[in-house]
């Protein structure tokens, strides 16, 4: 029964340095499992949803127009981040430029739906245009996925 205690106490040091290969190091494949894992229950999504429609500003439940505007623009939008973020800014993507929301600084968590307001500047043509929604949360840009919108004539 001597070979017994030998052999067990062999086989748990193998075992110990064969996990601190494998999970020490940076290359290591349990710690590259657990780091994407840790990273993925990082979360943030917009989604912007079936309400779209533009107004007047100041008129029929359209915010204020902050620049002058003629032209409102009202998504309705869904947010969520997991763990709760602090989301700075909304702005709306079209044309490769990018025009302010409403937005006032919030904190997010598993779910936020409001409505988002948008001043059009004269600079957006009629017709159709892919638009995708911005947010700057936790020193990072968010990034909605892209729409088709169909802007009317100002």
């Amino acid at each position: 029964m001597q070979w017994l205690p030998r052999q067990v106490g062999i086989v748990l040091i193998i075992f110990a340095f064969v996990w601190a290969l494998l999970a020490l190091p940076k290359w290591g494949p349990l710690r590259k499992r657990w780091e994407s894992k840790a990273k993925s229950e990082r979360f943030f999504s917009i989604q912007i949803g079936n309400d779209i429609a533009f107004g007047t500003p100041g008129k029929h439940g359209f915010a204020k127009a902050a620049g002058g505007e003629s032209l409102m623009l009202r998504l309705a939008v869904e947010l969520r981040a997991i763990p709760h973020r602090r989301v700075e800014s909304v702005e709306l993507e079209v044309i490769g430029r990018r025009i302010p929301s409403n937005w006032e600084p919030t904190e997010v968590g598993t779910f936020r739906g409001q409505y988002i307001y948008f001043g059009i500047p004269n600079w957006v043509n009629p017709g159709q245009h892919k638009v995708r929604l911005v947010a700057f949360a936790g020193g990072k840009e968010w990034h909605s996925d892209e729409l088709s919108i169909t802007f009317p004539q100002q």
